[in-house]
Order: C-alpha cells, then structure tokens, then sequence
C-alpha cells in the first residue's frame, strides 16, 4: 500500500492494483504500460487487442481520488481530470536546465545519406520495421542503429488481423542486422548523453535527412515521448515516427514542426499496431529514397528544422511548459520508496529540475 503508487512494467496488473488502498494520493506511470510477453507481449496480443478498455482507463476512472502523473498517452485521457501528462527526462534531457548538459552541441548540415533508423529493445513497431527495411530500403540510402529483432512469429496475431498486410510488405528471415552500439557505464542519463554526443550524431543524425523512429510503444494503443524522438529534432533531421499512435498531436501541442506537407503522417491516426508502422513506410517509400529531393525538401524547410532544434535544445521552453506537471512530481517523489527505502523509478524519470520554481 502507497501514498504514492509506481506503476512499474514488471509487474501484474493485480500487483499493480494491490498497491492502491484509501492512503494512495498519487500514481506514476513512468514507463510504457505493463504487458506480460515482453517487449511484444507475445501470446497474450489477441487479448489485449480484443480488450476496448485499457487496465490504465479502467484504475483512472475507478480511482477518481487519485492523481496519475503518465508518460503513456492517447488522446481519451484528455477526458479524465485525473489525469496530467508528462514526458519526463529521458524526453527533456537537451533542455539546457538539465544536468551537466553542455553548452554547445556537434550538429551540422552535412547530409549524404537519406534515411537513419534506431532501436534497442524488442518491440513489435521494431521487428516490422526491421523486416520492411530489409527489403525495401537500399543499403547505401539507410543508416542503422539497430539491435536485430528477427522473431517474426511474434508478431503474427498483429500481422494476421491486419487489413493493410501485403505479402509483398516483407520477407521471411530477411531483416537489418545489429549495428546497435551498448550504452557505456554511468546513470542512464549519462549513458543516453554521450552516446547522442559522441556516437549518435556524428555517424547517423549529421549524415541523414529522415530519422525514422519505432519509439517503446507495446501493444497497448497510445504514444509516449523519449530521447528516441527528441534525438531527431536535435539532430536536425526531419521526423518520422513508426507505431507511436497519435504522437504528432502531442507534438504540435508542444510546438514542434511535424512536415505534414512533406512525409505522409496518416499512419499514426490508425488503430492497427500493423498499419501504423508499415504503412508509414509504405507511404514515404518514395521520399525516403530520393536524396535529391530530400536536399531540397531540407533547404526549403530550413527554418523550420531550426525551430524544432532550438526547441529541443535551446530554449528551455519545454520543461517551462511541464513546470505544474514538474512540480507535481516533486511532491509525488517525497512519497517514492521501495522495501528498502529507495526511490521506486529510476533517477532520469523522476527528473524534477531542482532549482527552478523553488
């Protein structure tokens, strides 16, 4: 039992609900929604797909008393007064607020390759995509930060209920392979910080125009927000993101560009967990192949990629907007423990920005 309740991705939904009782003030959801199966939710899809209520809906409506502070989000939750929204640092960590930042970053213009894709865990947005780039994407036109995801049995319940499947999407036992480079030690984010720096953006985000990004989305229908998606806006890049439901609204209420003139976005209003990724590509294939375009596309929208990086580096503007979510955190971290009387979520989520507003 909690003041305040974590809801952490290992555990049940039944352990989850046994933390609340008649003290619980609060609850955090600081990572994607709990689903068992791992990163896919292997052999328990069609019963999440099947399910028109998620277990986070249904304690957010049944515990109206209670204060959810999510980093997962769909646009229903709007509804719920109970209900704020929050990123949290792993999103916000190029803020210039944010701890040991350094004042200037290595980013330039000097593109020579059309597209870069990243990703680490499995997930089955990563696992399609994997597949689709394999095949479609010519090896010389893509960068890849990729950890292999090759169980393509995983995902058949989502490719079976598809009504966007083609067999002509992909190809069995042909995917990217890993180039994926293992975080180095320190706190995460000083993991997160130097491999931006000191990897990310000079071998991927410096030479691409297009960042393609299967953000840690499961099964469960919503987006959430992490250094994934920043990364392409500090990168200079423009944005495309992969399986991440309804994200572009989240965005342009935080003031980003998105190019809906030029990438095909339409795939991220579909409730198929199929659709959402493959579609994507499908409707960018031939942008995401022509450099000749892409440079133009690039020169012409210039200020805009400005604006989204001084956004997500320059301004600080982003934590100003979390500033009631922020200062909300902070009081739902005085009541963090675990059995051992440590703070119940890792440090980067938990980010509160001391020194501001105090």
């Amino acid at each position: 039992m909690a003041v305040t309740v974590t809801w952490d991705t290992w555990l049940s939904d039944q352990e989850i609900e046994q933390q609340f009782d008649a003290t619980t003030r609060f609850c955090l959801i600081h990572e994607p929604p709990n689903e068992p199966g791992g990163g896919t939710a292997y052999g328990y899809q069609a019963e999440i797909l099947d399910r028109g209520f998620t277990f986070m809906d249904q304690m957010m409506t049944t515990y109206r008393n209670v204060q959810f502070l999510t980093k997962w989000w769909h646009p229903k939750m709007k509804d719920y007064d109970n209900v704020a929204f929050y990123p949290g640092g792993s999103f916000l960590f190029l803020q210039p607020q944010f701890p040991n930042r350094p004042l200037n970053l290595p980013i330039h213009y000097n593109k020579t390759v059309e597209c870069m894709v990243s990703g680490g865990t499995k997930r089955i947005n990563r696992i399609l995509a994997g597949y689709w780039l394999a095949k479609h994407m010519p090896k010389e036109k893509l960068l890849s930060n990729w950890q292999e995801v090759s169980e393509l049995h995983e995902v058949v319940e989502v490719i079976n209920r598809s009504p966007y499947y083609k067999k002509s999407h992909i190809k069995h036992k042909r995917f990217l392979p890993t180039t994926f480079i293992p975080r180095p030690a320190g706190t995460q984010a000083e993991r997160i910080l130097h491999l931006f720096l000191n990897h990310q953006v000079p071998n991927y985000h410096n030479r691409s125009f297009v960042c393609m990004v299967p953000e840690s989305v499961g099964v469960e229908l919503g987006c959430i927000l992490t250094e994934k998606t920043i990364k392409a806006f500090a990168g200079k890049n423009f944005l495309l993101s992969l399986g991440n439901y309804k994200v572009n609204e989240l965005l342009k209420d935080l003031g980003f560009e998105t190019f809906d003139h030029l990438l095909d976005n339409s795939h991220l209003d579909l409730q198929d967990r199929y659709g959402m990724t493959i579609c994507g590509l499908e409707n960018n294939k031939e942008l995401m192949c022509d450099f000749d375009r892409l440079q133009t596309a690039y020169h012409e929208n210039i200020q805009m990629i400005e604006h989204n990086y001084n956004l997500a580096t320059n301004s600080n503007s982003l934590i100003y907007k979390y500033k009631k979510e922020i200062q909300l955190l902070r009081e739902m971290k005085k009541y963090l423990i675990d059995d051992s009387g440590e703070l119940a979520c890792n440090d980067l989520a938990c980010e509160t920005f001391e020194g501001l507003w105090t």
